[in-house]
């Protein structure tokens, strides 16, 4: 007796259904990755945003320490400013000392020469007296003052010779006396001399001490500056993941095709995510 064939049902029926049977086990199977996919990806989800919540916290702690660091900065700045300023007006003054200096070295041996000119004429001088010579010309030009007691000898008019010595005793008077200033004179130079040296070398210490403080707060600013960078790219690399799985279809289909184009692409964006926080949020640089 032949077989019953129910119409529709031909030959092939039982291989329609295995392969019917074939796809369902199929899509079950990528459904439940794909809900596996799901949880994971809401487990990191929520694990971003209590991270994100704990964060926030230390985002304005960075924001309010940025803003200490700029003034911190402007204060640096204008503590700068200050420095140079001090340090050009200790230049300047150093710079006038020391042309005052030279004016006053230049008048000392002006001085010292006029002196040896004194002494020379006043050689002369005993040497008339001694010998009751009139015949020497003196230039006396360089005695002719006010505040001093050199009277020079008019060698012309008769007078004794008691009246020449004891103008000769007067004059060398003088001479002691001017010889003693010169003296005095040449001590404080070298005495001012000396403390112009000392002082440049107090500018000198100062500047390299402005320095070292200059180059240390400029590291340190570096160092806060590429802090505040790597949290702050962390935070952001976490917010714009945050975004990109929070939004999501219904469609189970779509769905499954969006996590199979995109799975490694997005599990490489979450471990990457984990790392950055992690290194942001444990990092001392």
């Amino acid at each position: 007796m032949a077989d019953f064939i129910i119409p529709g049902h031909g030959p092939t029926f039982k291989v329609e259904l295995k392969e019917q049977k074939r796809t369902k086990e199929n899509f079950r199977k990528r459904m439940r990755e794909v809900k596996e996919l799901d949880i994971t990806a809401d487990n990191l989800v929520k694990s971003l945003e209590s991270l994100l919540k704990e964060k926030g916290h230390e985002v304005k702690q960075e924001q309010q320490r940025n803003r200490e660091l700029d003034a911190k900065f402007k204060n640096l700045l204008q503590e700068k400013e200050s420095i140079e300023a001090q340090l050009q007006k200790i230049l300047d003054n150093h710079y006038t000392e020391k042309s005052e200096l030279s004016s006053k070295i230049k008048s000392l041996q002006e001085e010292k020469k006029t002196l040896k000119d004194v002494k020379e004429q006043n050689k002369q001088c005993e040497h008339l007296s001694d010998s009751d010579s009139t015949e020497v010309d003196l230039d006396s030009s360089i005695f002719l003052q006010e505040d001093v007691g050199w009277q020079p000898i008019d060698h012309e008019q008769p007078s004794s010779h008691s009246v020449k010595k004891v103008q000769d005793q007067k004059n060398k008077r003088y001479l002691e006396k001017a010889q003693a200033r010169s003296e005095e004179n040449l001590r404080n130079t070298s005495n001012e001399v000396s403390n112009i040296k000392s002082r440049l070398i107090d500018v000198e210490h100062e500047k390299i001490m402005l320095v070292k403080q200059l180059t240390q707060f400029r590291s340190r600013l570096k160092s806060e500056l590429e802090r505040v960078q790597i949290t702050t790219c962390g935070l952001f690399f976490a917010l714009s993941l945050h975004d990109t799985f929070h939004v999501r279809t219904k469609n189970p289909l779509l769905a499954l095709n969006f996590y199979k184009l995109n799975r490694a692409s997005h599990l490489n964006l979450i471990y990457s995510s984990y790392i950055v926080l992690w290194y942001s949020m444990y990092s001392n640089v």
